[in-house]
């Protein structure tokens, strides 16, 4: 760490009055960097799961709303990023490769910046306990964030905070929490 010295004129009372000057060492910090905010959606479905607008269509929609970043998360697969991406790239739209996973038919997280080579295995559909018919949660959710590279928010948190999240939090999992929606009040918001 750099230091400056930074000189003090300190008044010192000792029975009287007497002047001295005081070198004190303070740190000297350097200028933090500066960051742009960009403005986005990081959970946007296609038809490729519960959508209804084309991974183009989400990139040209996000682009008249102002948004400088998107990421497709729909159920499950990352077949969007793949399709949206030569028009994002054309109208200059960051696009963050995403999905939707989860515990079957209970808290859904939202996966974002993956390795392309992430294969997910029962997306959006994993066990709650271990030895169920799919993969245990706590199998899965590890491999996605420490061996893929997913930055995970927890979508939808009105169905509450159990075990599940909480083991996220513990283990360093989770990253986040969804706060709104454009549709929170219905279904799953």
């Amino acid at each position: 760490m750099k230091y400056l010295m930074a000189p003090l004129l300190a008044v010192v009372v000792l029975g009287g009055m007497s002047c001295a000057r005081v070198m004190v060492m303070a740190p000297m910090y350097e200028p933090e960097p500066v960051y742009e905010v960009l403005v986005g959606d990081f959970h946007i479905h296609t038809p490729h799961s519960d959508g209804r607008l084309t991974p183009v269509e989400r990139v040209e929609e996000a682009v008249a709303f102002g948004y400088d970043v998107i990421a497709i998360t729909d159920h499950g697969n990352f077949k969007a990023y793949e399709e949206a991406l030569p028009r994002a790239n054309e109208l200059g739209l960051v696009l963050v490769r995403g999905m939707e996973t989860g515990l079957r038919d209970r808290e859904h997280l939202v996966a974002l910046g993956f390795d392309a080579t992430y294969e997910p295995r029962d997306p959006h559909r994993w066990a709650l306990e271990p030895g169920q018919d799919t993969v245990f949660y706590q199998e899965q959710w590890p491999r996605l964030v420490r061996e893929s590279g997913a930055f995970v928010l927890y979508a939808h948190p009105h169905v509450g905070y159990e075990e599940p999240m909480q083991w996220g939090l513990r283990e360093g999992l989770l990253a986040g929490i969804e706060v709104k929606n454009a549709v929170v009040g219905d279904g799953w918001n």
